[in-house]
């Protein structure tokens, strides 16, 4: 008994050991496989003077009023300046991935999220700002005009009545698998109900974007952000991480005790 007594402290620290070593090394599978998740972000905060979105990585600019990109949008004071107020001749927008909206990567089985915060400085017509975004499934889009912002929903437009004058953010959202729509301004749920159905299209946009003669807009963007995100769900991984925790906690329990697996063999 006494050489049993002997070597149960060095079981005791290999045991220790051992537990270390699979937590670590769960844990590791557990980062590796979070990341392999497919999430698509991509965030706009217009703080580097000069530089217009279209240099952006798969952000295209679709114009047809016959004038530069540098005629109509400038970045300065961290801000996107939209300057297409009162030209009747088109409109101008910033596309994901293409000019056809086709082709994206967003996957109406994650959560979806399109925010923006903005000013629109002079309006004329029924609208002459928007954002939009399309997951091969649905359609979601916040059109501001002179009264408030237009969502577009299953039975038409809606008008959400907001003081588009004053800078606000502005979110649309949907959950995975679903066809729910939610729109908050400032944080503040305004409006719960169904998308409008799409069936091709895939992508995001916003800008100028009403090509009807009479609708314009002047607007300062502070930033755009758009999320597409796997939902959090507990994996095997995940379990085998909580199983590991809890037998450390298990084995610590006994080594304070002093019993460890010599105590199994006395």
């Amino acid at each position: 008994m006494l050489e049993v007594n002997m070597l149960a402290p060095v079981f005791r620290r290999l045991l220790g050991i051992h537990l270390v070593l699979y937590l670590l090394i769960v844990l590791g599978l557990i980062v590796l496989s979070s990341s392999a998740d497919a999430e698509f972000v991509r965030s706009f905060q217009f703080d580097v003077v000069g530089r217009l979105p279209s240099a952006e990585h798969k952000i295209v600019f679709a114009n047809n009023t016959g004038l530069r990109e540098e005629d109509l949008y400038a970045v300065s004071g961290g801000l996107l300046r939209q300057r297409t107020f009162r030209i009747d001749q088109g409109n101008s927008s910033y596309l994901y991935p293409n000019i056809n909206d086709v082709d994206g990567q967003l996957d109406h089985a994650q959560d979806f999220m399109m925010e923006a915060r903005l000013q629109v400085l002079a309006i004329q017509g029924r609208g002459g700002a928007y954002f939009q975004a399309f997951d091969g499934v649905n359609g979601y889009r916040a059109l501001f005009t002179p009264i408030g912002v237009a969502l577009s929903t299953n039975i038409g437009d809606i008008n959400i009545p907001a003081d588009v004058f004053q800078f606000h953010s502005y979110r649309l959202e949907s959950p995975a698998n679903s066809n729910a729509l939610r729109f908050y301004v400032d944080e503040v749920l305004r409006f719960e109900g169904t998308a409008e159905p799409t069936t091709t299209l895939n992508g995001f946009g916003w800008g100028d974007g009403i090509t009807a003669r009479g609708n314009s807009a002047d607007v300062d963007w502070d930033y755009l952000r758009i999320s597409n995100a796997p939902v959090p769900e507990p994996s095997t991984l995940t379990l085998l991480g909580v199983g590991a925790v809890s037998l450390l906690g298990y084995g610590w329990r006994h080594f304070r005790k002093g019993k460890g697996v010599g105590g199994f063999l006395e």
